[in-house]
């Protein structure tokens, strides 16, 4: 019973990864990026923010320097001071 408690589970984490593959996109721009930001939003973050990981994806701009970030408009957080 043990074992198919366990594959059960096992499927439905495989499903569930399967079925949202768009957050796993995010993720890998984040953490590939210096900073990120939203479109419709004024600050930028570090890519381990609370606050950046609650960026939508088709909202995320990715930066690779701060001074880039500020050219684009942002500014920094000030929840992590990037």
């Amino acid at each position: 019973m043990k074992a198919l408690t366990k594959l059960a589970l096992a499927a439905m984490l495989l499903t569930t990864a399967l079925a949202f593959p768009v957050e796993t996109a995010v993720a890998a721009d984040q953490t590939q990026a210096a900073y990120v930001a939203s479109a419709s939003r004024e600050p930028f973050h570090k890519p381990t923010c609370t606050w950046a990981k609650k960026i939508a994806a088709k909202n995320l701009e990715s930066f690779k320097t701060r001074d880039q970030a500020i050219k684009a408009g942002h500014r920094p957080c000030k929840v992590c001071k990037p």
